[in-house]
């Protein structure tokens, strides 16, 4: 779909008519094949049976202003007390696809598990690129910090992960939190907060590899999987088992 004056709604990709025949070309591939990925999550979304006993609540802003990608949604164990542990899911898509409720079941599968689990929509290449992508991701965490208190949210006891473009992203942010020369390439401010543990699921990358090659993290608790080999389930278990019992595991 061609526009000259802005994406249409619900567009993965625009293109204008003057762009270069393989320019064109290109993007419209990637488009067909992410409109194919849309249509295949939809039939697993709607075949996900979702966790009982979580609270959701869906479209909170984290910024100001009406765009519908400066939003998240949280998840509450039903009737807890107290602040609870919390979990941040950054939702995968090549950067250019997904939102919020990509990785709903997950998240309230976490949620019902006794976290408090954050997950937001950021706006999606081409609209904008990878620093202002960053720049949302950051801006949803300190939204965390804004109303934890409302919300009953241990941010003592938080947690990062996130799958595929998501991981990316998370990795990237756990080094940004941590070195303030990238923070200020990427024009973001840090969490008063400290992330306890990050959890990536790459999907490709060997396990031993992704914490070389991603980012040298000071973090004992860092995760690397991928979600084909089976091991990034049980790694991760036991990671989020060790924070919820310690809580200062760095």
């Amino acid at each position: 779909e061609k526009s000259s004056s802005g994406p249409p709604a619900g567009a993965v990709f625009y293109f204008t008519r003057k762009e270069p025949a393989m320019g064109y070309l290109t993007r419209a591939l990637i488009c067909r094949k992410w409109a194919s990925n849309r249509r295949r999550d939809a039939v697993r979304l709607a075949s996900q049976p979702l966790p009982t006993g979580v609270e959701v609540l869906e479209g909170l802003p984290y910024l100001s202003g009406s765009h519908p990608m400066h939003t998240l949604n949280l998840y509450r164990p039903l009737g807890a007390d107290g602040s609870l542990p919390v979990i941040v899911d950054i939702h995968g898509g090549g950067w250019m696809y997904g939102d919020r409720e990509l990785n709903q079941a997950y998240c309230m599968y976490l949620a019902s598990q006794g976290w408090a689990v954050m997950g937001m929509s950021y706006r999606l290449l081409p609209e904008v690129d990878l620093r202002e992508q960053i720049q949302d991701v950051f801006a949803s965490f300190h939204w965390l910090e804004r109303h934890a208190g409302t919300y009953g949210l241990d941010l003592d006891r938080l947690c990062l992960t996130g799958d595929s473009a998501g991981g990316h992203l998370a990795g990237l942010a756990a080094c940004i939190q941590l070195d303030s020369s990238l923070q200020e390439l990427y024009g973001a401010v840090p969490l008063a907060h400290p992330f306890r543990a990050l959890a990536i699921a790459d999907g490709a990358a060997p396990a031993h590899l992704l914490g070389k090659r991603v980012c040298a993290l000071d973090l004992s608790a860092m995760v690397a999987g991928t979600k084909y080999r089976g091991e990034f389930e049980e790694k991760l278990k036991h990671v989020l088992q060790e924070v919820r019992r310690a809580g200062n595991i760095i």
